[in-house]
């Protein structure tokens, strides 16, 4: 195997998983370029020494045998422990399921790049950015967001909120509380929602809303998965 063949595959490992890696940075979740990129780099390395050893083996003419597809195989399982890192539980909600997919995904690409299959390598990082991107935009009827407030005035701004969310038909899934006491004295609230939004709904009219209150101090928003 050639340095120039070596250096093409880490390359192109490092191309496809960085475009997978960049569409997971801009949502903001929490493996994003470097992770992807490094899963992808990592998994091509293994394939391309199984490569190596299998090509000396053959070379040597021993007649001593290697199995291809023992190390790639490890790999592919033991990069579910770095997805299970990303996947976040809530009393009703899971997020961090698709991250987590696509760093098994990328784990597999890596090693088609390494490998030395170009055209299997880019197909597959074709169609995964193509699951991430565009289907996401077909599924109709649901969108999820997860909403942060921070707010003083528990009861008046709880009200305010329920009432907001019921006239918007918004649906609740899951709220998490926390309280903590500010340097005046007084009890600062931070109430993190997962919100089922009606598809049609202008989301930034809702958080715009919420955030001219005059109880709420800030308002952030992310994507569930």
């Amino acid at each position: 195997m050639q340095y120039w063949d070596i250096l093409l595959r880490f390359f192109l490992a490092i191309v496809a998983g960085g475009i997978i890696g960049y569409e997971r940075e801009t949502r903001r979740h929490p493996a994003g370029l470097r992770t992807h990129i490094l899963v992808c780099v990592g998994a091509a390395m293994v394939a391309v020494i199984e490569c190596i050893l299998a090509e000396r083996i053959a070379n040597a003419g021993s007649g001593v045998s290697l199995t291809l597809g023992r190390m790639s195989a490890q790999v592919i399982s033991g990069v579910g422990f770095l997805g299970a890192g990303t996947i976040m539980t809530t009393k009703r909600n899971i997020a961090g399921l698709t991250t987590a997919a696509s760093l098994w995904a990328v784990a597999c690409i890596g090693i088609a790049a390494g490998m030395g299959m170009y055209g299997l390598c880019l197909i597959g990082a074709g169609f995964t950015l193509i699951v991430l991107t565009v289907i996401k935009r077909l599924v109709i009827g649901h969108f999820y967001k997860v909403l942060e407030v921070s707010f003083r005035h528990r009861k008046e701004t709880m009200e305010f909120l329920n009432d907001l969310f019921t006239v918007n038909r918004i649906r609740v899934l899951n709220v998490d509380f926390r309280t903590k006491e500010a340097a005046d004295g007084t009890n600062l609230y931070t109430n993190l929602y997962t919100l089922d939004l009606p598809h049609k709904l202008d989301s930034s009219t809702i958080i715009v809303d919420i955030a001219e209150h005059q109880n709420v101090l800030t308002v952030r928003t992310q994507d569930p998965n």
